[in-house]
């Protein structure tokens, strides 16, 4: 632990280990002592003593005495001292080891930034939290701090700095990226304040870092989750006003159809409002199935890539056989652990993306398989209508369909897309343009993970 730790409560206990002070207690005692030892003793030798002889007897007791007396004396002051050098002692190193275990507890780094030196104490947490070592680190100064930080939280760091130094601000509290020993970036929160002042100058700063990447994530996340709420409700308003204007229209044509009682176009106008009915039947749905990604439906389940495949074919068998599809489909034995039901979804949209847009292609061959790669790559790939490649990040939102008569809700690929990132994920479409076909490709990180620190037998 270094001083920071223990700046603050160890303070009224070291103001007691003062050297000085103790050995100017001593030395006041012994001279107060003798300076009354020897006005006493002579006079009272001049009163015992009936000759020269019996007074240099008496001289030489008293030395002895005085020799005595005084190493008595000193021996009684010093046990005295160094009992209260102990006790002072014992509280420091229960106050250390106090803090020392808060700051195991909360998993938090301290340092300690001599403002006049540059010199950076750090404790072994602090280190360790960029994956470090505290000898890989050496020689600490302030200088550590900037080659690690981000440069954008660096400047900011500085100016709350300044201005706590300032008087601006009562302690310097600031949340900024520090690299970790692997590359990548991790968030703390850095705290500290001026503990030590020399001169009306601020000599010493100590606080602490906590690591927050988990909270900034989270906070990531819901911010994700707003702007793909605020996206549901536009693209929700916008598609199903569509099908309500349709049913509108055709009812006060409807109305205009049965008071001139033209059977003919009464049943032209129902047929219209079937398909309207429909259609906002389809997008409901697809909301439906969207807003059940994250919930299980089913217990989680372990089961084979290839289980989970065959299931989402036997869903689209009669669509597979209507459209005369050869399939490839390669051994895949990885194991997933997740709703069966949604990760069978997954297949079953990219299958059924693939047949909906096969363009002219007499015979469409959709292609089923996986990467070698960590984690696995697993695609769907297709020889249809394929995709322009500025397309490629567009058609995955909600209720994108790049052929406006293609059939179904544009909802497919926005749900696979919803799937994949709840099993932290990504999924991305691959194509070389219009007519050359395309390829979904996607990893399930999370599932392939459960599947492994939860092996059982997989289901069938």
């Amino acid at each position: 632990m270094n001083r920071a730790t223990c700046s603050t409560t160890a303070a009224p206990a070291a103001q007691q280990l003062r050297p000085g002070r103790i050995a100017a207690g001593i030395a006041a005692l012994y001279l107060l002592f003798s300076t009354i030892w020897i006005l006493v003793s002579d006079r009272l030798l001049l009163q015992l003593a009936s000759d020269g002889h019996r007074l240099s007897q008496l001289q030489t007791f008293k030395g002895m005495l005085f020799v005595v007396l005084s190493a008595l004396l000193v021996f009684v002051l010093a046990q005295r001292s160094l009992s209260g050098i102990r006790r002072t002692q014992e509280v420091l190193r229960h106050n250390e080891q106090r803090l020392q275990d808060i700051l195991n507890a909360t998993g938090a780094g301290s340092w300690e930034w001599n403002l006049q030196t540059g010199a950076l104490a750090i404790n072994e947490h602090w280190a360790a939290m960029i994956g470090y070592s505290l000898a890989e680190l050496e020689p600490l100064s302030i200088t550590t701090w900037r080659r690690l930080a981000h440069p954008e939280d660096l400047q900011r760091s500085e100016a709350l700095i300044a201005r706590h130094l300032a008087g601006e601000l009562p302690a310097y509290r600031c949340e900024a990226r520090l690299r970790h020993k692997q590359g990548y970036w991790i968030w703390v929160l850095d705290c500290g304040r001026v503990v030590q002042w020399h001169d009306g100058q601020p000599l010493l700063m100590a606080g602490t870092h906590q690591d927050i990447s988990a909270l900034k994530q989270l906070q990531e996340d819901l911010q994700h989750k707003n702007r793909e709420m605020e996206q549901l409700i536009y693209s929700v308003s916008h598609d199903l006003k569509s099908p309500l204007v349709t049913i509108k229209a055709f009812l006060a044509l409807l109305r205009q159809d049965l008071t001139a009682g033209d059977d003919a176009r009464i049943t032209k106008d129902l047929n219209y409002l079937d398909g309207a009915a429909s259609r906002m039947e389809q997008l409901l749905a697809g909301l439906l199935q969207l807003s059940r990604v994250g919930r299980l439906e089913q217990p989680a389940q372990t089961r084979t890539v290839n289980s989970l495949v065959q299931d989402s074919l036997a869903a689209l068998a009669g669509r597979l056989q209507d459209h005369s599809i050869q399939l490839q489909i390669a051994d895949m034995p990885q194991l997933l652990r997740a709703d069966p039901l949604q990760l069978v979804q997954l297949w079953q949209n990219l299958i059924e993306n693939a047949i909906k847009y096969r363009g002219q292609q007499a015979q469409l061959r959709i292609d089923i398989g996986v990467r070698s790669s960590s984690p696995p790559v697993f695609y769907v790939c297709d020889n249809g209508l394929g995709i322009e490649p500025q397309q490629c990040e567009r058609i995955f939102g909600l209720f994108t369909q790049l052929d406006p008569n293609a059939e179904g809700s544009g909802l497919g690929l926005a749900l696979a897309k919803k799937i994949v990132s709840h099993q932290g994920g990504q999924i991305w479409a691959e194509s070389a343009g219009l007519g050359r076909g395309s390829c979904f490709c996607f990893t399930l990180p999370a599932a392939l993970q459960a599947a492994t620190m939860l092996p059982e037998s997989p289901a069938p």
